[in-house]
């Protein structure tokens, strides 16, 4: 898989309506809605098979506005799931992805849960006990409210 930063992933452009993504994917093994506190209702789209999750924001027009990696296999600049946390910074580090945000969302489980966040390429790596779980990724923005949707 082509993994183009910013764009997509193969002809998977973001800003693409949902018809369009199954035209080129097929029909979703599942379909998740959730409406956010503020209205926001995200469609995610699963497909187990190829390990990726397209999600469909209404703020957003209903267009493509994440794509989801979460199998092994698929790499993001050498990120991957299963991958370990320090690895992923060396990697947003020799990829040049800009400064590593990392937030803790552990509540009191006893495990740890983190998201580790490269906002200069829309990039988002969630992390359970250390190790990667999901890669999420998006169009870039051109401030903080444009997205600079691919053509």
């Amino acid at each position: 898989m082509k993994i183009n930063i910013g764009k997509g992933i193969n002809d998977i452009l973001f800003g693409m309506k949902e018809n369009e993504l199954k035209e080129k994917m097929g029909i979703p093994d599942e379909i998740d809605v959730m409406e956010q506190d503020d209205g926001v209702v995200t469609r995610s789209l699963e497909y187990y098979d190829h390990g990726l999750t397209f999600s469909f924001d209404s703020d957003d027009g209903d267009k493509l506005s994440s794509i989801a990696i979460n199998d092994k296999g698929i790499k993001f600049g050498g990120v991957e799931v299963g991958m370990a946390r320090d690895a992923v910074l060396t990697a947003g580090a020799q990829n040049e992805w800009g400064d590593a945000e990392i937030e803790d969302l552990s509540d009191d489980d006893p495990f740890s849960m983190e998201v580790v966040m490269f906002d200069k390429i829309s990039l988002s790596i969630w992390l359970e006990n250390d190790e990667v779980t999901e890669i999420e990724f998006g169009p870039l923005w051109a401030d903080e409210e444009n997205i600079v949707w691919p053509s």
